[in-house]
């Protein structure tokens, strides 16, 4: 079973959990804004708490990394005059008003009734509305992406991945996260996804392909990144 232990060190006290499993070394990781250990059974304590202690600078870049990455995707639970979203990787104020939702320049205006169900509805719209007309663009570049049926493309709330593609129930899903990238960063995950029709691994030649599909690849990979 899990254990939550903290660990005081001269940057501070680390909170992590720590779980038993049958790994012949200790296994420290950062998952989701969470310091986690991993360690045999018969691993003493200390030694655990000695590597967290050893790790502290890496720890907490790790963690301040992370969330600045997470930041780009804050929406605010009761949307308030001069909140500040990204979208499409430019900074939007929000503002309330009587009206329907509706992005004009810099701004967003939602409605001052149910503001973050407007908020949602909006993004969702935004999703298919930007992103759908980039996978009927990345679909023209190669028969591979249409026999025998172009994939099935729909959109859902991941947090671990941008996307994922099954080539055999053709396929592709996609984060509603992505709405808030550059739009450079989203024509990477769209590449990325459709090229798995046609490579279903993350092998040299997957990657040849993704470059031959989409040479600024590298720079949408560093979007992604937080980069």
């Amino acid at each position: 079973m899990p254990q939550l232990r903290r660990v005081c060190t001269p940057l501070g006290e680390i909170s992590y959990t720590l779980t038993r499993k049958k790994v012949k070394n200790l296994n420290l990781r950062i998952t989701g804004g969470e310091v986690r250990l991993s360690a045999g059974p018969r691993v003493p304590l200390a030694h655990c708490d000695q590597m967290v202690a050893e790790r502290a600078g890496w720890i907490q870049s790790s963690l301040a990394r992370q969330q600045s990455r997470e930041s780009r995707f804050f929406l605010p639970n009761c949307p308030a005059e001069g909140d500040v979203i990204l979208f499409l990787g430019e900074s939007v104020a929000l503002h309330l008003w009587d009206g329907a939702a509706a992005l004009r320049g810099d701004s967003l205006f939602l409605p001052s009734e149910n503001p973050r169900k407007a908020l949602d509805d909006f993004l969702a719209a935004q999703c298919r509305a930007v992103i759908l007309p980039l996978c009927r663009e990345v679909e023209a570049l190669s028969p591979t992406f249409l026999a025998p049926t172009p994939p099935v493309v729909s959109f859902r709330r991941m947090t671990s991945r941008w996307g994922s593609c099954s080539p055999q129930k053709r396929r592709i899903t996609l984060s509603t996260r992505l709405i808030h990238l550059p739009l450079l960063a989203i024509q990477g995950v769209v590449i990325h996804e459709y090229a798995h029709l046609a490579v279903p691994n993350h092998s040299a030649r997957f990657y040849d392909l993704v470059r031959q599909l989409m040479p600024t690849y590298p720079a949408a990979a560093a979007l992604l990144k937080g980069g």
